[in-house]
């Protein structure tokens, strides 16, 4: 059986008559609305440093795009100067360029006319409840079925990643479709 433990006695001072409940609350009052206008003078200061440094960010975010826009360019453009035997990444000085390819997607040119080409098949898994295209199903199965309508594309990117830094930047270079 769990015994009791014995705990000292806490001293909690209360009000000794109603006045003294009365200038108890008139306390509690003011240090709830100096606590109140703390949490705001906090909230104010909070949003001005916010936006002190979020034109900063939006100036740096704006720079990054388009100083990664051109590396890609010039990157797409010169891949062959870039790049040797069938290496698909160059390291330089400064860092790291990378291409490579997601993963295949399927793109179709007219939903309504792939639906029906798998109804006609009876492919009726690669058709979703709501009627529209499993493309999913579609992908997985690409080798074991022909759709009128249906193509194979993958992105391909580019991945920049500056020296001293392990995440790089991804940039879309092409959509290109695979057999």
């Amino acid at each position: 059986m769990a015994t009791a433990s014995k705990l000292a006695p806490v001293r909690i001072n209360l009000p000794k008559n109603r006045g003294e409940l009365d200038s108890m609350l008139g306390e509690l009052g003011r240090d709830v609305r100096e606590l109140s206008e703390l949490d705001t003078l906090v909230a104010s200061e909070v949003a001005k440093i916010k936006n002190r440094f979020a034109v900063r960010r939006d100036e740096l975010k704006k720079t990054i795009g388009k100083r990664a826009e051109k590396i890609t360019s010039f990157t797409d453009t010169y891949r062959h100067e870039l790049l040797e035997g069938d290496s698909k990444s160059v390291t330089l000085e400064a860092g790291e360029l990378a291409f490579y390819f997601g993963p295949s997607a399927v793109a179709c040119t007219d939903d309504g006319a792939v639906i029906e080409e798998c109804r006609k098949q009876g492919l009726l898994d690669a058709i979703r409840v709501v009627t529209t295209l499993n493309r999913e199903w579609i992908d997985e199965h690409k080798d074991e079925v022909d759709i009128k309508g249906v193509k194979y594309v993958q992105t391909e990117f580019l991945r920049i990643t500056p020296a001293g830094h392990e995440d790089g930047l991804k940039r879309t270079v092409r959509e290109v479709e695979v057999e």
